[in-house]
């Protein structure tokens, strides 16, 4: 059979992004159908010819309309006996999106984890794309965020991950990826005084053992302590930090080699344990007024050993001149180790350090930047007292109170620099805060060309969404406000939340205030496709909606007789968000992921009704999705058992969660019935017994419930963060729950004995 007629045509100035796209190209025309079309600049007299670039680099374009930096077309047209398609960007970047679209059109399905491809007996003879679109992006900025810190997160992806990832998102049209990282993370080297920084670690330096009775161990390579494999042989703070060095500088380049820009997010007020304890000593010939602050409680999460600043908050403020130059000098380390990131995201440490001297603060930045009668302290905390941030009673008043101080901080690092101005030239600078208080003083202080604001406003997305008007400001003015969009909240952690509906809510609001863009937080990836379609369709459609989505990639992926039960199965498991963000922190990966059912009574007090509700609703939820995997083609099978896989889980967990604390109150209904001291109350042995033993059969029943989910979330594995949410699973789950349900269950045989 011969080869189709068919030239992928350059141009002699074809940028590097360019040439990249025409290799994409290739690779997918050759995995479709078979062959290999060649790459020319010359335009061919017949055939039918792909013309590749942008209207500066590829002369046969020129006639292209004008297109914004980010905009792109793809037309047919015919150029005397050869049928063209154009694939035009504004720049070399969208060249690319272009091509991806083209692409899509023979049925290939971009998603995070990786491509769906259409049925091969499907897919025909090569034609060229039948489409005539122009395309230009509702939001500017479409960040991704990688790294973090927690086990489910990114912190465990390779460089080969971020590769691969890079190269999803590029087809998916995001342009900015996020670095999040942490003062104990391994990036570079600082030194502040003569104190040299001595420690630091990936996942809070928690260690992370996989052993014999681990579920899934096959999943991890080789027993032993595990880590980001690209960290795997690092062990002394040197071999750590040139780990660090070595994979960070890779994966900027490679952002940039596929055009995305790179952003570092840095919490730019508070510093390696080792070096903050000095803040004392340094700070003892100045004086500050007393904090209003309440102190944070103590706290401790690794590496990060005082993780609310309770013993020096009161001296990590801008009045301290100490404060500040730590801060000028941590950042500077890092601009100084990575010159070539793009922008910059300073963001504050989670809990607000306490600082002293607030309003001094703000009387500073009242009168350097003429603030006063339209802001002032006390309307702003009078505004601070009606927003809720998070959980915690209170804690909008403290977040208002902390944004003030990191706002004169910001204030002095990035209008008044003293050692790093020539650092952060040509950087875009981006801040962001929990607080939301202060966000229309904001274009009063910082210069509108270099500096914007990111809104985060909650954890949760529903919470968030329901104050949209604050970001009303912006409509009217030239300030660059973009929004942190929630896909999953690591509060919740690995419960199902599909926030499509709100995020739909909060898209319209974005464009009604002219907001620039969104940063997305998630955690957990391969389990929101779904959610996360829809913000991408978003950004380019202005008609896309939750159901148009889902009913798009449903189809696509699985067939058309899988989209009813998928799509209401998705509707259910949106209808469940608020009982889902009612128990917060029962899915929180971290060391206490189980323990906390066993320590802390109130988890069975307030969340177990809730839970039981969950647990009905999941199994309601179930048979939906098992029809959508009866009946999706096989290309989509994956998909759909993911999906079902994840309700699975959740109501497994959950069921696990009642079954430890049940455990916990027959315990202490049974510590209860032993008599104190001498008094003549009989003891009812029987009882005891009976009581103690329903405690040790309801910790093994837990431990067996876990065991089975975490086997259903072993069996789901698509990528590095469900590897990690299953290394938490074993390491903060089933080795604790093991151990304890071992020590009940032989405290209930064995007893009373003093030998």
């Amino acid at each position: 059979m011969p080869k189709p007629d068919l030239t992928i045509q350059l141009g002699p100035e074809a940028h590097q992004l360019e040439r990249r796209a025409a290799s994409e190209l290739q690779r997918y025309i050759r995995l479709l159908f078979g062959f290999t079309p060649p790459v020319r600049q010359q335009l061919p007299r017949s055939g039918r010819v792909f013309c590749v670039g942008t209207a500066r680099s590829n002369p046969q374009l020129t006639s292209a309309p004008r297109l914004a930096s980010e905009g792109y077309l793809v037309r047919r047209r015919r150029a005397g006996r050869a049928e063209v398609c154009d694939l035009v960007g504004g720049s070399p970047a969208a060249v690319q999106w272009a091509v991806y679209e083209a692409i899509a059109h023979w049925g290939v399905t971009y998603l995070i984890q990786g491509d769906v491809l259409p049925d091969p007996a499907k897919t025909g003879p090569f034609y060229l794309p039948k489409l005539d679109v122009k395309r230009k992006p509702a939001f500017e900025m479409r960040c991704f965020r990688i790294i973090n810190d927690m086990a489910n997160s990114g912190v465990l992806w390779t460089r080969d991950d971020h590769e691969k990832l890079f190269d999803q998102l590029v087809k998916l049209r995001f342009n900015t990826v996020q670095a999040a990282t942490y003062p104990h993370q391994p990036w570079c080297h600082w030194s502040f005084r003569g104190v040299e920084r001595q420690f630091v670690g990936l996942i809070y330096g928690f260690e992370h053992v996989v052993h014999e009775r681990t579920v899934g161990k096959e999943h991890f390579g080789r027993l032993g302590r595990y880590t980001n494999p690209d960290f795997q042989s690092a062990e002394s703070y040197d071999e750590k930090i040139a780990a660090g060095k070595r994979f960070m500088h890779s994966i900027i380049d490679a952002a940039h080699e596929r055009g995305l820009r790179f952003v570092f997010a840095h919490v730019f007020n508070d510093f390696p344990e080792e070096i903050k304890k000095h803040l004392p000593k340094w700070s003892r010939k100045y004086r500050f007024p007393r904090s209003t602050m309440e102190a944070a409680r103590p706290s401790t999460l690794g590496l990060h050993e005082d993780t609310g600043n309770s013993r020096f908050g009161h001296l990590m403020t801008p009045l301290n001149p100490v404060f500040v130059e730590m801060a000028e000098s941590w950042l500077a380390a890092l601009l100084t180790e990575y010159p070539q990131i793009d922008g910059i995201n300073l963001t504050a440490s989670e809990f607000p350090p306490g600082g002293g001297g607030i309003e001094k603060c703000w009387r500073d930045l009242s009168r350097r930047h003429g603030l006063s009668p339209e802001f002032t302290f006390d309307k702003l905390m009078r505004r601070a007292a009606r927003h809720k941030v998070g959980p915690q009673a209170g804690r909008g008043k403290r977040e208002a109170l902390g944004a003030i101080a990191t706002v004169r901080l910001l204030d002095l690092v990035v209008n008044e620099p003293r050692t790093v101005g020539p650092l952060l030239a040509g950087k875009k600078i981006y801040a962001t805060s929990m607080s939301d208080t202060l966000l229309p003083v904001l274009p009063r202080i910082f210069d509108h060309d270099q500096f914007e604001f990111i809104r985060t406003g909650d954890y949760l997305t529903a919470r968030v969404a329901e104050h949209m008007d604050r970001m009303a400001f912006a409509k009217d003015s030239d300030f660059g406000l973009h929004l942190t969009t929630t896909i999953n909240d690591d509060n919740i952690g690995f419960l199902p939340q599909f926030n499509t509906g709100v995020l739909h809510t909060m898209v319209k609001a974005m464009r009604r205030y002219g907001v620039k863009g969104y940063w997305f937080r998630q955690f957990d990836i391969s389990e929101y496709e779904p959610v996360m379609a829809y913000l991408l369709d978003a950004s380019w459609d202005r008609t896309a909606t939750p159901k148009k989505t889902y009913t798009r990639q449903v189809e696509r992926i699985c067939g058309q007789a899988s989209v009813k039960p998928m799509l209401k199965a998705f509707g259910m498991l949106e209808g469940i968000l608020e009982d889902i963000n009612a128990v917060i922190g029962t899915g929180f990966m971290m060391p206490r992921l189980v323990a906390k059912f066993w320590r802390d009574g109130f988890y069975m007090q307030d969340y177990a009704k809730t839970w039981q509700k969950l647990i009905r609703n999941f199994a309601t939820i179930e048979p939906h999705l098992e029809q959508a995997v009866a009946l999706s083609e096989p290309r989509g099978r994956q998909y759909a058992q993911d999906v079902l896989a994840f309700v699975r889980f959740a109501r497994l967990f959950l069921q696990t969660a009642i079954l430890v604390g049940r455990g916990r109150q027959c315990f202490d209904a049974a510590q209860a019935l032993i008599p104190v001291g001498r008094g003549n109350k009989p003891f009812d042995l029987d009882r005891y017994n009976t009581t103690i033993r329903q405690s040790a059969s309801h910790l093994a029943e837990a431990t067996a419930t876990l065991e089975q989910a975490t086997r259903i979330w072993a069996d789901s594995i698509r990528d590095q963060t469900d590897r990690g949410s299953l290394l938490g699973l074993n390491v903060y789950g089933l080795d604790w729950l093991r151990g304890k349900a071992d020590e009940v269950r032989m405290q209930s045989e064995h007893w009373g004995f003093e030998i």
